[in-house]
């Protein structure tokens, strides 16, 4: 807190005081001095007329007087000992003049006219300078700290788009938002190691679930070849049994993709990728019509890529009515793939929420990690998923842009 007074509270302390003294000074001390002088040049230069103007009279001298914007009183002098009544406040007789003048020119002390606005632009023209040097004094006082916390805000975006080793450079003795900086690395490192323990128990979980599976497979199957069960009751078993491995697998891969940062690259033809991944997954239901159209390349993992079209491919045969369309495109630089159907669709709210881990649609039987995974690979390529309503089918549409490639 100290550093952090020296550095901002007292810079801008003393730009206030110096703001305020220098101002009090000029309006004080320096602009009535040259107001005095400008008087007193101004009322020379008038005298200097009225004495080279030959011959002297009132109206001329009034004359004299307006055109230089001086208020003037022209006194007759009368009497042989030529007394003068005292001047009004804030004049004075112009001294100087001949003493053969049957009059006396009283001026006033006042700030002429032409002079007013003279050193009032002066004085805020003074006053403005002044200004943006302070405002730049203390621009480069607070620029550190800007930086500081230019920092510190990017650091939290990352951390909050799931970038958990992100950490901030603080000086262990520095001021206030090096300690805030230090606070923030412990958080971060808090969660992080929070996330990787959750990651390491889910991939154990998952991965010792294999091996029973794997034994309660082999039972079942020992069964079925015995007759030991009927065989509504096997079938029930065995599906149960199929959506289990397909949880452990959808967790085993939901954990492994967690843990990348980065993906192979090598070009990809996504409409070739699309019809083995449909041609995949129909065969649980051969009376849907899937429909594959267009083309477009991308650089990326063709495995990954090929897990991604494979959930949208599933979750969509498994919804539709009757159609499905897979359709591929390139729209400024990006592949873009929208698989569409004629089911019930997504609903306002399933639209935000579907993409989160273990999140399901009313309708879904699956673990909820299918879309999550799709953006998880969307993101790990640079693109993006998108999931809204279809305007040909009328249900729902996913929407996958990845960089385009032209090769």
């Amino acid at each position: 807190m100290r550093k952090l007074f020296v550095k901002v509270y007292l810079p801008l302390a003393i730009c206030i005081v110096l703001t305020l003294i220098l101002s009090a000074y000029v309006a004080f001390k320096i602009v009535p001095r040259h107001i005095r002088d400008y008087q007193r040049r101004t009322l020379e230069s008038f005298r200097d007329r009225l004495v080279s103007t030959e011959p002297l009279t009132i109206e001329k001298a009034r004359s004299i007087a307006d055109s230089m914007d001086i208020t003037a009183r022209f006194v007759p002098v009368r009497g042989p000992d030529r007394r003068l009544p005292r001047p009004r406040p804030g004049s004075v007789f112009l001294p100087g003049l001949p003493h053969s003048l049957p009059f006396q020119v009283e001026v006033s002390l006042t700030p002429f006219e032409r002079g007013r606005p003279l050193f009032r632009n002066a004085f805020w023209l003074f006053i403005l300078v002044l200004l943006l040097t302070e405002g730049a004094v203390l621009y480069l006082a607070l620029f550190p700290l800007r930086k500081k916390l230019r920092r510190l805000r990017w650091a939290a975006d990352n951390l909050g788009e799931g970038n958990l080793g992100i950490r901030i450079p603080a000086k262990s003795k520095g001021d206030i938002l090096d300690s805030v900086g230090h606070t923030f690395n412990q958080m971060a490192q808090r969660i992080q190691d929070l996330v990787d323990s959750h990651r390491q128990l889910l991939g154990s979980v998952a991965h010792e679930l294999r091996t029973p599976l794997a034994r309660l497979s082999l039972s079942l199957e020992l069964l079925r070849d015995t007759g030991g069960m009927e065989p509504a009751k096997m079938d029930r078993m065995e599906r149960e049994l199929h959506n289990l491995d397909r949880l452990v697998t959808e967790l085993l891969d939901y954990n492994r993709l967690q843990r990348k940062d980065s993906v192979s690259r090598e070009t990809v033809d996504l409409a070739e990728v699309a019809e083995e991944m449909v041609q995949a997954e129909t065969w649980a239901r051969t009376e849907i019509e899937v429909a594959v159209s267009g083309s477009a390349r991308c650089l990326g993992d063709r495995h990954l890529l090929a897990r991604a079209l494979a959930n949208l491919a599933r979750n969509a045969i498994r919804h539709a009515e009757s159609r499905v369309e897979v359709g591929l495109a390139i729209e400024d630089d990006r592949a873009v793939v929208t698989v569409s159907d004629d089911g019930p669709g997504y609903g306002v709210e399933d639209v935000t929420k579907l993409s989160r881990p273990f999140v399901k649609g009313p309708s879904s039987e699956g673990p909820g990690l299918g879309l999550t995974i799709v953006r998880r690979i969307a993101g790990l390529h640079g693109g993006a998923l998108s999931l809204g309503r279809s305007d040909s089918l009328g249900g729902a549409k996913a929407r996958l842009e990845l960089p385009a490639t032209k090769e």
